[in-house]
């Protein structure tokens, strides 16, 4: 049994961890790949997503975590995954990065009793066929809004950059 932990649960950051990494390494994948939608690339991005929606789900099997806490930390977990693949960009490549904000008191069934939420699946806020985030829902909004999103400006790294490339070279390796 795992003891109730004794701090805030909000995010979680099993999802957290989980979603960043799902997301980092499907972005990796996907780079080295011809066309934009393989079936194998819908395959690994659905198989990363799936693991990563599972560790979150179960923390909240074992009690430890609400539904509403995974939420908070894919959201979280794909924005630092986002974050972190366009830090790994050439200085010129660098792409800026949608802000969010997560209303929690929002992720629940529409027209429903305000205290029934959602059971967390993980496919709420990413379409792994399409491999796109979705942003047309009521508990994650871009800040500014959807039709002017507030960007975070984000600088390519040199350092993260060698560190991708390595990576890059280990997958065209294996293929």
């Amino acid at each position: 049994m795992i003891q109730t932990p004794n701090h805030g649960s909000l995010p979680s950051g099993h999802s957290t961890e989980a979603h960043a990494v799902a997301w980092v390494i499907s972005a990796l994948v996907t780079t080295h790949s011809t066309a934009a939608n393989t079936n194998a690339q819908v395959q690994l991005r659905e198989i990363l997503m799936r693991q990563a929606a599972r560790i979150a789900i179960n923390r909240t099997v074992a009690g430890v975590h609400y539904p509403v806490d995974s939420m908070a930390g894919q959201m979280l977990g794909l924005t630092i995954g986002e974050y972190f693949v366009a830090r790994a960009q050439p200085a010129a490549n660098a792409t800026d990065v949608v802000a969010w904000n997560f209303r929690g008191t929002e992720f629940k069934v529409a027209g429903s009793n305000p205290l029934t939420t959602f059971d967390f699946t993980g496919n709420e806020l990413f379409d792994a066929t399409r491999g796109v985030r979705l942003d047309d829902k009521d508990y994650a909004i871009p800040i500014g809004g959807r039709a002017n999103p507030a960007k975070v400006p984000v600088t390519g790294s040199a350092n993260l950059n060698w560190l991708w490339e390595q990576a890059s070279d280990e997958w065209k390796k294996d293929r």
